[in-house]
């Protein structure tokens, strides 16, 4: 059985795989920390999921920690005092109503703020106020009373006046953020409060996709309109490594590498009353290795993670084998030349979508759709390729 598209070099493809792979993964190794109840210090990676919010799970409160060398840990929220990556605290834990909470620091201070869920998953800001045992959980129904009750005795902060508390936007990240901040300032002038510094949360997933393209080539010469194409789809194999945040943007750079097939076929060409016959057969074929910068948009977070992508690419021509065979009825053989049009590099634009699934709480696949305008070569005849490509991922 013959199939509908050729196997391109597999030993180049396999190459670039495990080479792209290997290295991309020991280039982006985390330097986590996580330090435990009992005070100890651990130092290795801290798996962010597609389901999590930040690093933790938000329906079993626990983190995925593992030390260099080693398995995947689950840690629940009661065994950890906080975490973090380089030397920046992302979450510390607290005990708030029974229940033990990833919190995130926002302000340090004589008085200060954190956020998080709540126990039943809700997103809240709490205050750490110096005569409170335990973290005050500021309720978004009853936040001025609230702020009224910790936060008095500062004449440029009464939450009971509108005019003067309305453009803090008072239950935000920012808001929350602000009021205390200014509330320090007042009532501790000589005490000054610290908004925290959080590490970016940025996350590299390397990866391999294998996929499938097909082609439509349109060659801008009079010569050649009217010559029908036959098209056979081509699998394309590449390396990536996603970047993603907390954030619904990421981004994404990809090495791939495809052979380009495309025949025309042109019958009874015009001779100028000449008295034999020509057809004119051209054979595309050539390997292109592609490298795509695109920025990704994600629509949701979840076990299933729907997003939509866009951006360049840019490809270099190898080992061109394309052809243009005349053939006359009076010769016994075809004419074959070298098809002129093509001048190395290549470039253009990509845009699609797909989504990831998080399996095994530690890796991706995904499933891709993109479609590709790209021009070979930069003069003003280069060749137009448009391109239907679906991928088929999986990252760690």
């Amino acid at each position: 059985m013959q199939l509908p598209f050729t196997i391109p070099k597999l030993p180049l493809a396999a190459a670039i795989i495990l080479i792209g792979s290997q290295s991309a993964y020991a280039q982006f190794q985390r330097n986590d920390f996580l330090v435990l109840t009992n005070g100890d210090t651990l130092r290795g990676e801290i798996r962010q999921l597609q389901h999590f919010e930040g690093e933790v799970d938000k329906k079993e409160n626990q983190l995925r920690f593992r030390q260099k060398g080693g398995k995947f840990t689950m840690y629940p929220a009661s065994q950890v005092s906080s975490y973090g990556e380089g030397q920046a605290v992302q979450q510390i834990t607290r005990t708030i109503g029974g229940s033990v909470l990833f919190l995130t620091p926002l302000v340090k201070g004589p008085v200060s703020a954190y956020s998080g869920k709540n126990a039943q998953g809700a997103t809240r800001y709490y205050l750490e106020v110096p005569d409170k045992a335990e973290l005050v959980e500021i309720d978004p129904n009853a936040y001025r009373l609230q702020y009224h009750k910790n936060l008095g005795g500062c004449p440029t902060l009464d939450f009971a006046v509108d005019a003067t508390y309305a453009h803090h936007r008072p239950y935000t990240y920012a808001g929350v953020t602000d009021v205390v901040t200014r509330y320090n300032a007042c009532r501790y002038p000589n005490q000054p409060s610290e908004k925290a510094k959080l590490p970016s949360g940025w996350r590299f997933r390397p990866g391999a996709k294998l996929g499938l393209t097909r082609t439509t080539y349109t060659v801008p010469d009079a010569e050649f309109d009217n010559d029908p194409q036959r098209q056979s789809a081509q699998p394309i194999t590449s390396v990536f490594v996603r970047a993603t945040n907390r954030s619904p943007l990421g981004f994404q750079a990809e090495l791939g590498f495809t052979q380009v097939k495309i025949d025309f076929e042109g019958k009874n060409i015009y001779t100028g009353g000449a008295t034999y016959t020509l057809d004119r057969l051209t054979h595309v074929n050539y390997s292109n290795v592609q490298l795509g910068v695109l920025g990704n948009l994600f629509l949701y977070r979840g076990m299933i993670s729907p997003f939509v992508n866009g951006g360049m690419v840019f490809g270099l021509r190898l080992n061109d084998n394309s052809t243009v065979e005349y053939v006359r009825s009076d010769r016994p053989t075809p004419e074959s030349r070298p098809f002129p049009k093509f001048k190395g590099a290549n470039a253009g634009l990509s845009a699609g979508g797909g989504f990831t699934v998080a399996i095994r709480k530690t890796s991706l696949i995904s499933l891709e759709y993109r479609y590709l305008n790209i021009q070979d070569g930069f003069n003003n005849d280069a060749p137009l390729r448009q391109i239907n490509r679906v991928d088929l991922g999986f990252s760690l």
